[in-house]
């Protein structure tokens, strides 16, 4: 069976490099000599290749191609890692994203190249999407000291001193003037 583009991909296939003086003779051509590459060739024509639009999934079988993996190991990573999930279409076949091909090539480069197991592969797999995670969740501290900083649910929040009257109604007296300036 022919895979997609093999009919336009002839690797032998020889591209149109006719001179100018087969197709048109010279008294058609002399006053247009500057638009023509020097060696009197035309320019080759463009494969259908050229005008294709990039896919956007990708089978198993190309994705094996692509990784140089059997479709065997790409099942079976799908079973170890948990972000390694590829869509499926209706009949049911894997249908693989650019995205799920750059993991799949990290994942190759750590077990194959640095030989790491698959535990240790995901450990680094794991610190490397909290890092990317993590300066995204918490808030950049604000500048302005009038301004409080949020606790977050992951850090404990250490038990506080008894706030004194005085303190109490300062700070009554400061959200009073805040709910002043909102209203208004």
């Amino acid at each position: 069976m022919a895979t997609q583009g093999e009919f336009f991909e002839r690797p032998g296939a020889i591209l149109d490099t006719t001179t100018t003086e087969e197709i048109f003779p010279p008294q058609q051509i002399a006053h247009r000599n500057d638009a023509l590459p020097k060696n009197n060739a035309t320019p080759t024509r463009r494969t259908m290749k050229d005008l294709s639009i990039p896919k956007l999934y990708y089978s198993i079988s190309e994705v094996s191609r692509l990784t140089g993996l059997e479709p065997y190991v790409l099942r079976y990573w799908e079973t170890e890692f948990d972000e390694l999930r590829p869509q499926k279409n209706r009949a049911g076949n894997r249908i693989y994203s650019n995205r799920d091909i750059k993991f799949i090539l990290r994942i190759k480069e750590l077990l194959r190249e640095q030989r790491y197991t698959i535990e240790g592969a995901k450990a680094i797999l794991k610190t490397e999407r909290n890092s990317d995670a993590k300066p995204q969740d918490e808030p950049a501290p604000s500048k302005d000291p009038a301004q409080i900083g949020l606790v977050s649910d992951s850090k404990p929040v250490a038990p506080t001193a008894a706030l004194s009257l005085e303190e109490i109604r300062s700070m009554k007296r400061a959200l009073l003037d805040l709910r002043a300036i909102l209203v208004k």
